[in-house]
């Protein structure tokens, strides 16, 4: 027990399994909370769409379409709703006609393609538009087996 609180106090968790600690998890992933009233947001818009499934990735319930990340939603610790799209490098200037969103940083590292949307600053047009770009971009690739 004592390691397991040395873990927590240095910002880690441990995973269990058969009564052994393995697995560092940083304590920031497990503190992600899903917002399930923006998970339902999402699978309501993709609704009907084949080849759609939901994974959890990045701290956030992910849509895919043919096994490629469409968007997700997401609520971080600190109360701040956002959904997460996937819109792909080359339509940098439609999400950026868009608006709303800002492109997603992980580790002070600009990830190109992926945007971010205050889920309580977007209107349902605006989530529109950008469900269409990410669809637009999960469509034009190959389907992943």
């Amino acid at each position: 027990m004592g390691t397991f609180l040395q873990w927590m106090r240095d910002g880690f968790v441990l995973t269990w399994q058969n009564d052994c600690a393995v697995t560092p998890i940083a304590r920031t992933r497990a503190l992600m909370a899903v917002d399930e009233e923006l998970d339902q947001i999402f699978r309501e818009a993709l609704g009907g769409l084949p080849g759609v499934s939901e994974k959890r990735m990045m701290g956030a319930t992910c849509f895919l379409v043919n096994g490629h990340m469409v968007g997700g939603a997401m609520r971080e610790k600190n109360g701040l709703r956002r959904f997460l799209f996937r819109v792909g490098k080359a339509n940098r200037a439609e999400a950026e006609a868009i608006g709303h969103g800002q492109i997603m940083e992980m580790g002070g590292r600009k990830m190109s393609g992926l945007y971010f949307v205050d889920a309580d600053d977007c209107p349902p047009e605006v989530f529109t538009a950008w469900k269409s770009l990410a669809l637009f971009n999960a469509f034009s690739l190959p389907p992943k087996e």
